[in-house]
């Protein structure tokens, strides 16, 4: 195994600072001084943090520019919201708010992951009737 082969990801620094001394803290009771030594090479961190390492790495291949960034929660949420507006329509944008409801999602569709202008226009299609219902009964 090379540790530059390695790949993990965590939610948190912290967790992925905890999971790299662990590892290492293991190869080093089994005696592979070697492989603890190399752990510094291996890919352990966040998922934005791995990804964005994966992205700058791949960029050229990818046909994406290397200047690569991690929104922030409410910045995504405006972007989303402008896509979606962008490419549903009416019947598109209600199928898509049921399913929201059905997932229990209702309140994070409306606050965060929708633009207020196309929240505020579509409310009403939220309890309204809907193309087709939750659960087994679909019809």
């Amino acid at each position: 195994m090379r540790p530059s082969g390695v790949i993990a990801t965590t939610f948190t620094k912290k967790a992925a600072t905890e999971l790299r001394e662990r590892v290492r803290a293991h190869l080093l009771k089994q005696g592979n001084f070697r492989l603890a030594t190399g752990m510094g090479q291996a890919r352990i961190g966040t998922v934005n943090s791995i990804c964005g390492q994966l992205i700058s790495r791949f960029a050229f291949e990818a046909g994406i520019s290397t200047d690569q960034q991690v929104l922030e929660e409410v910045q995504a949420g405006v972007i989303l919201g402008k896509a979606i507006d962008a490419v549903l329509d009416g019947a598109g944008m209600r199928g898509l708010q049921n399913t929201a409801r059905c997932l229990g999602l209702e309140e994070e569709w409306r606050d965060s992951s929708h633009s207020h202008r196309t929240a505020q226009r579509n409310r009403h299609s939220l309890h309204g009737a809907s193309s087709w219902r939750c659960g087994a009964d679909h019809g």
